[in-house]
């Protein structure tokens, strides 16, 4: 039952991120984006932020820039072509905004890769980001491989949508106790971690503080 709870968030949002993948030259609202996943905007907007580390408006920008970058590499494509189809009104505000977030020029990022769009998926990028001292509520599993972690979220986020508190939602994050090269499989332990804004929880869940420090995040939008 945790799981398809889960499973059911993780399809909400993965219908407004098709939805907002989908409109990139006029994005959605955040009304519409929020209707995609049957919540209210102000619900969305913080478990979006939670889930991706991106506000929308976060979002639509880099995913413009990264189609920016490969329709730039069409054949032909021209700086004009590509900044309408990404959804800027002008060249210029193209421009600058693709020069802010890769350092080049539209042109000098077509004139330096080959202009040929390969096919298939494209790589996740992970990212190392700063961040400060975080309260988590956390649900520990012992002696499995660290894999097939739904059931242990969605434990907890069931846990968290029954008290109501999946609106004061501020990031997810999954710890790994223990090195599974050394330590046997029937051993390893991994804490899946809320971080929502309380001080208190009942068992089997713990609280736990966090301390400062890097967090990787994929750069791709993912959900869960």
């Amino acid at each position: 039952m945790d799981e398809d709870i889960l499973d059911r968030w993780r399809r909400r949002f993965e219908r407004a991120a098709s939805l907002l993948s989908g409109r990139l030259d006029d994005p959605p609202t955040l009304a519409e984006l929020a209707s995609a996943a049957a919540v209210s905007p102000f619900h969305f907007h913080r478990i979006w932020r939670a889930l991706t580390r991106e506000t929308v408006g976060q979002t639509i920008l880099r995913l413009r820039m990264e189609a920016s970058q490969n329709l730039l590499l069409v054949k032909d494509a021209s700086v004009t072509q590509t900044a309408l189809a990404v959804g800027f009104g002008t060249p210029q505000s193209f421009a600058r905004a693709f020069r802010r977030h890769t350092g080049l020029t539209p042109s000098a990022h077509r004139d330096s890769q080959p202009s040929v769009v390969e096919k298939g998926g494209q790589d996740m990028k992970v990212a190392v980001d700063r961040r400060g001292a975080v309260i988590v509520v956390a649900l520990r599993r012992e002696g499995k491989p660290y894999s097939n972690l739904n059931a242990t979220f969605g434990r907890v986020w069931s846990w968290a949508e029954s008290k109501d508190m999946l609106k004061d939602l501020q990031g997810i994050y999954g710890i790994l106790l223990d090195d599974p090269a050394t330590v046997p499989e029937g051993e390893l332990r991994y804490d899946a971690c809320l971080a929502l804004g309380v001080a208190s929880a009942p068992e089997p869940f713990r609280v736990l503080r966090l301390p400062a420090g890097g967090v990787c995040a994929p750069t791709a939008l993912r959900i869960l």
